[in-house]
């Protein structure tokens, strides 16, 4: 929808009486007549938001192209996490009531709080490094968002539909990511898919769905490990997690060396390899070879999914 005058003087208004010289020139938020907004800073220069498929773009400038440019991002999986951090870092709303899409919010918000175009590069740029700095933690780990962000105040449209698709997979991905950064999974373990934060359909569904619009190597990379990660969450393993190696003590080298020439071996050195090899068996747990075949069935089917995905071709 395109904003009405009414719209814009009431929001106007309301930054009037917050002591905000800032001002709203123009807003729109429909995937149909267009997603953005013009602002007015303080400083009396020209800010220009707009956000499409291809990208979100910010210049010093009223109208078109023409301006120096203050922000311009093309990735979405990097937009979506910097429309988490914006949120953080300013969860004063201050745009007007009738602006669904999280992303418009986001970032009309946080320019609505800006005094100068210099500002709103530096915020805009370093949103995701401010938000870390300001929690002292990973954006991942980040909780305390303002509901606003989270809350939609009118009914989405198609693309804000999609929109908020990708922003439940971005936090499905995250909270998956801090996870196996507080617990980094032992490679020699399989555990129970009751440890994971969502399910884990959904955490891999939105790994591949981010894989498909990705085109940054290093995030693909990051992503296939963790998708190579979840093949070591199994149902109906229980607690605690299943040992594949089983008894995890290991012969004297005095004996292992001695194994190659076996005539070598003394009575006590049989009797402790004898008494090693019941140890091994009594840590065996009888479903290892079964669940150990479904992770690597699942790997290499997780692989070869992950490559189409890359390829854009899930």
């Amino acid at each position: 929808m395109f904003a009405t005058r009414k719209e814009r003087k009431e929001a106007n208004e309301r930054l009037e009486a917050s002591g905000i010289k800032t001002r709203i020139l123009f807003f729109a938020d429909s995937p149909k007549s267009g997603c953005g907004a013009t602002v007015l800073l303080a400083s009396g220069e020209p800010c220009l938001l707009r956000i499409a498929q291809s990208g979100i773009l910010v210049r010093k400038t009223r109208y078109g192209f023409f301006g120096a440019e203050l922000f311009n991002e093309k990735s979405v999986y990097q937009n979506a996490r910097r429309t988490g951090a914006l949120a953080y870092l300013f969860p004063i709303k201050r745009f007007p009531d009738s602006v669904s899409n999280p992303v418009l919010r986001a970032f009309f918000n946080a320019i609505l709080h800006c005094r100068n175009a210099n500002e709103v590069c530096e915020v805009l740029n370093r949103a995701i490094e401010l938000a870390e700095a300001k929690a002292g933690c990973g954006l991942n780990d980040l909780h305390d968002f303002p509901a606003w962000s989270l809350i939609p105040v009118s009914p989405p449209e198609k693309e804000d539909a999609e929109q908020q698709s990708l922003t439940k997979d971005i936090q499905i991905v995250g909270a998956f990511g801090a996870m196996l950064k507080r617990e980094p999974p032992d490679p020699t373990l399989i555990y129970d898919v009751k440890r994971l934060p969502f399910g884990k359909n959904e955490i891999q569904n939105a790994l591949l769905r981010l894989c498909e619009i990705e085109t940054r190597p290093e995030v693909h990379s990051d992503l296939q490990m963790a998708l190579m990660a979840l093949a070591r969450y199994q149902s109906g393993v229980g607690e605690p997690p299943l040992d594949t190696v089983g008894f995890r003590g290991s012969l004297p080298e005095r004996i292992k060396r001695s194994a190659l020439t076996p005539e070598k071996l003394s009575p006590e050195d049989n009797s402790e390899i004898r008494a090693y090899a019941r140890k091994v068996a009594a840590g065996h747990d009888p479903r290892t070879t079964e669940f150990n075949r479904l992770v690597l069935g699942e790997i290499e089917f997780l692989t070869n999914i992950f490559e189409r995905a890359k390829n854009g071709r899930a």
